[in-house]
């Protein structure tokens, strides 16, 4: 299908020049100028009386709506060139601008908030029904009610403000640390500095030995600085934790609960069938362990490739691989993904600067996504390539819809990504004739779902039990957060690993995300989520396409559990849902044991 393919990703057609291109400058001025006007607006409405008082608010919402498409843009933008290249100066600067850009549209959304919130019902009801506001009523209700569950508009506008150099710049600053973080270990007598990305890919070395010098190095590094990381993670809690009390939240977990659209009751539904679902995963481990040949697993080994060799493929493989199977769920899937891979909306070539990771980001403005990741030829790459690209395509189906319409939570953001994912892999399971390569799929498979397990959980509980920490203190030192976090690490593993990762709080970047706090959950529940939709879709074949598709329109306007009920006929306040998908987990689970099952 593809006879050659660039593995750079194409940024010049979006903006040419890169960090330094005069329109992106132009764009980011008049983005300023959009979001001051939306400020100004909103700040001098009215409160509309009637069904006749209502076109203020009208121009005001539909103003805000291209001002924050035109921002999201930007912003992906220069994440884009930040993830390609860690030493490009200029574009951390346009992310500082964009940023800023980002303060001012937050303080227009607190003061059109206000306003809508002292909106009677009869006169709301009428707004919502009106051509223009009836496809983003659901964006617009969660504005109206969030301002009613917050301060003051001048002193949540105060709050946007410091944040801006405050909150939103001690994550700045761990970025900083970050980028200028070098790890340094022993190879054949020389001494090698890898960048982060470097020494992160490293740690997934067939070889144990590499990878212990590597992890041994890495812990090293962040051990150097965790002072400093344990400055900025007490000043991003002490700010969350003082803004939360003057917004007489009682709970830790309100904002993140509310920007994920989720109630308390699911979550805690969700962790408890999780936590009771460990065993199929645990036996999992082990039998890795056995098959690496070692005693024990340790942290840097959970992720480790299994011995023999896997089969590789060219980056025009694995894109003909994924476009073929996608499509045979859904014949529009393959062409969307088929147009991303011709228009260059993917890097994937392995070379020095790159951050590590893969994401996805849209540009909304465009209608298109860009797709960050570094291709090895393995099929862990061809299934992180079928994951991104599933969340392409989840941001493709919503693009037609208004701006304030397309803006999904965490919670369900995994939804088409491990969805796609899993058509992949499945498919490659299908076709494997060597027992080893089915064993080496399933082995990726399952330490994913792992990692949602375990690792993603181990975060959840770190997190929930320093915030309860700072709380009550004023500071919480380095020592003590490594012997928090080893902690939370065992317990969510079951004590099953030899050595932990006492920095992992120091080299995990979420824990330092101003823009979306507690970003580790929604992973987990995005998975599972996916999982139990994917085995209904197995039973129901490419019917379910249809369904899909609007299940994921439907996100940018639904709770979860809006979401679950209306297009899966379920309630996830229920352990059925979730059962399901750790029952599929454990369907895994056995294969895995079956096919590596010496004969």
């Amino acid at each position: 299908m593809f006879d050659r393919l660039a593995k750079r990703w194409d940024l010049e057609s979006v903006y040419e020049g890169g960090s330094g291109s005069e329109r992106l400058i132009s764009d980011l001025q008049r983005a300023v100028k959009m979001a001051d006007a939306c400020m100004d607006r909103a700040a001098r409405l009215e409160v509309p009386r009637g069904p006749d008082d209502l076109e203020d608010i009208r121009r005001t919402v539909l103003e805000l709506g291209d001002a924050m498409m035109l921002t999201a843009q930007l912003g992906s933008f220069a994440g884009c060139l930040t993830a390609q290249d860690d030493s490009d100066e200029r574009a951390k600067e346009r992310s500082e601008q964009v940023s800023s850009v980002w303060a001012r549209l937050g303080n227009a959304v607190e003061a059109l908030g206000s306003i809508m919130a002292e909106m009677d019902r009869k006169t709301w009801a009428s707004f919502l029904e009106s051509a223009d506001m009836e496809e983003i009523a659901f964006r617009l209700d969660e504005f109206r009610r969030r301002s009613r569950d917050r301060m003051d508009v001048e002193l949540e506008t105060l709050a946007n403000d410091l944040a801006t150099d405050g909150y939103h710049g001690w994550s700045r600053m761990y970025d900083a640390i970050v980028g200028k973080t070098r790890v340094e270990y022993e190879e054949d007598g020389r001494t090698r500095s890898l960048s982060v990305g470097q020494a992160y890919n490293m740690m997934r070395h067939p070889d144990r030995e590499v990878r212990t010098a590597v992890f041994d190095a890495w812990e090293k590094a962040w051990e150097e600085r965790r002072d400093l990381h344990a400055q900025v993670l007490n000043h991003l809690a002490g700010f969350r934790i003082k803004l939360y009390e003057r917004r007489g939240w009682t709970s830790i977990l309100h904002e993140t609960l509310d920007d994920n659209r989720v109630d308390a009751d699911t979550l805690d539904v969700m962790w408890r069938v999780v936590e009771s679902n460990t065993g199929p995963l645990l036996r999992f481990l082990a039998r890795k362990s056995e098959l690496l040949g070692l005693d024990g697993l340790s942290w840097h080994d959970v992720p480790a490739p299994l011995p023999g060799e896997e089969r590789e493929l060219s980056f025009e493989q694995a894109a003909s691989f994924v476009v073929e199977h996608l499509g045979r769920f859904d014949p529009v899937m393959a062409e969307f993904a088929e147009r991303a891979f011709r228009n260059r909306w993917i890097e994937a070539e392995d070379r020095k600067g790159k951050k590590p990771g893969a994401f996805c980001t849209s540009l909304p403005v465009l209608g298109e996504s860009r797709v960050f990741m570094t291709f090895d030829g393995r099929m862990s790459s061809v299934a992180t390539l079928a994951h991104e690209l599933g969340h392409a395509y989840h941001g493709w189906v919503l693009s037609e819809k208004p701006y304030l319409a397309r803006r999904y939570s965490m919670s369900v953001a995994e939804t088409a990504s491990t969805f796609s994912e899993n058509l992949v892999v499945d498919a490659a399971l299908s076709q494997a004739g060597r027992k080893a390569d089915r064993v080496s799929l399933l082995q990726d498979k399952l330490q994913r779902a792992a990692a949602f397990f375990f690792d993603l959980h181990s975060r959840f509980l770190f997190e929930t039990r320093f915030y309860e920490t700072r709380r009550r203190r004023s500071f919480v030192p380095a020592q003590e957060l490594g012997e928090m976090m080893r902690e939370a690490q065992r317990e969510a593993f079951g004590d099953s690993l030899e050595r932990y990762h006492p920095t992992f709080w120091c080299s995990k970047g979420h824990f330092y995300a101003t823009g979306a706090p507690f970003y580790n959950w929604p992973y987990t529940f995005g998975y599972l989520f996916s999982t139990g939709i994917y085995a209904r879709a197995r039973s129901r074949g490419s019917d379910f396409a249809d369904s899909y598709r609007a299940l994921l329109a439907d996100t940018g306007s639904a709770t979860a559990e809006q979401l679950a009920e209306r297009h899966l006929g379920t309630d996830l306040t229920e352990t059925a849902f979730w059962q399901e998908a750790c029952d599929e987990v454990g369907r895994q689970v056995e294969d895995f044991l079956r096919e590596s099952a010496e004969s």
